[in-house]
């Protein structure tokens, strides 16, 4: 049976031999909550290189929001100040 992590529960940090250590809580594909187990971090990023660690998905093709152009020139506009006629 191959197990793999299914989700993120929470995050801490411990202490070993003085390095501070950030650990996750980590729900398997085979289980549930009260099945889940701490884990630390670099295990986890070393034996799932493709398991999303961060909030969001980083991808590789760009923003789905505008394209990059590095070579557009940005205009800001400022509207004009009316001058007082009284």
């Amino acid at each position: 049976m191959n197990f793999y992590p299914k989700e993120i529960l929470d995050r801490r940090e411990v202490t070993v031999q003085g390095a501070r250590v950030p650990q996750i809580l980590i729900r398997w594909n085979e289980g549930d909550n009260d099945t889940a187990t701490w884990e630390d971090v670099a295990t986890i990023k070393e034996q799932f290189p493709y398991f999303n660690l961060e909030d969001k998905v980083v991808l590789v093709e760009g923003s789905n929001v505008r394209k990059e152009n590095k070579d557009s020139i940005w205009r800001v506009y400022y509207r004009k100040k009316v001058k007082n006629k009284g």
